[in-house]
């Protein structure tokens, strides 16, 4: 594919995405949930800020009240003026996490390598694994 057409595949991608926004309207602030940063702690913890118990039965219904997937314009309008926030995971431990689990531990458990297309074997050191996946467009 050429580079315009790659260009335009990113970046309307982004305009589409949604992320889950969780919003709490009579508390002042809303959270926009990351995968892979923590989200079950997160949410257990607004849920008991909500006063709600943990359970699976209670976590459906609280998802439905507080949470919806919405786009960047459509959270900025719902919830102007409220805090939104989010957390995000130190891009270098999140690097080294994908090398443990889809490098190491997947050659330790005989699983297939999903980076192989990009270039990525099992003998990589972490350094050579990072300088190849930042290669990557």
């Amino acid at each position: 594919m050429n580079a315009w057409f790659n260009n335009f595949r990113k970046r309307y991608k982004i305009t589409r995405e949604q992320p889950q926004f969780w919003h709490f309207p009579k508390l002042g602030f809303g959270y926009i949930q990351i995968p892979k940063v923590a989200t079950r702690s997160i949410r257990a913890g607004l849920m008991g800020a909500q006063g709600i118990q943990a359970g699976m039965n209670d976590f459906s219904h609280f998802e439905n009240q507080f949470s919806a997937h919405m786009s960047h314009a459509n959270i900025r309008k719902s919830a102007a003026g409220d805090m939104i926030f989010a957390f995000v995971r130190h891009p270098l431990a999140r690097l080294y996490s994908a090398y443990s689990d889809k490098i190491l531990n997947a050659r330790a458990e005989g699983r297939r390598n999903i980076f192989a297309c990009h270039g990525v074997d099992y003998s990589m050191d972490f350094a050579a694994f990072a300088e190849t996946v930042c290669a990557i467009d």
